[in-house]
């Protein structure tokens, strides 16, 4: 009877140990489950911020062409635009074409020359008023013009 109790105290240990293991490899399992499911988060989130990269490399790409045409731009109002008080001849100081300007006094004057008569032969002439002004100048001849403000080649 001593063998018997004690095979069933051992028994009921054993069960008792078993129900415990059991219940800790459930809760290993669940915290296994939990890890897989939180590394999947960390992955997707990598691979959004991987996209978001891209996309932000492709936007600074996209922004530096954008720059580079604004530039480009910028460089031929600056070669196109006409101070005014200088004198320009067409086709070494100034590109042939038509250019405005939007004087806000009353006193505008401008002037188009032959070129090479030393400005005594006017082809052109006119004091602007207040608004817009439009000149075409073509090779051979200079401008010049004063109280206009500066010149904007337009066409």
């Amino acid at each position: 009877m001593t063998i018997s109790i004690t095979w069933t105290n051992e028994t009921a240990e054993l069960s008792d140990s078993l129900e415990r293991e059991q219940s800790r490899a459930e809760s290993l399992n669940g915290q296994l489950t939990s890890y897989k499911e939180r590394e999947q988060e960390l992955v997707d989130r990598e691979v959004a911020v991987e996209a978001r990269e891209v996309d932000a490399d492709d936007r600074e790409v996209e922004l530096e062409r954008r720059e580079a045409a604004v530039s480009k731009v910028e460089q031929q109002v600056a070669a196109t635009t006409l101070k005014d008080g200088h004198v320009y001849t067409v086709g070494s100081t100034m590109e042939a074409g038509t250019y405005q300007a939007n004087p806000t006094g009353g006193s505008c004057y401008w002037v188009i020359y032959t070129s090479g008569t030393n400005y005594s032969d006017i082809v052109e002439n006119d004091y602007g008023t207040m608004g817009s002004i439009t000149v075409t100048v073509s090779a051979g001849q200079d401008f010049r013009s004063s109280k206009c403000g500066d010149w904007t080649k337009v066409g």
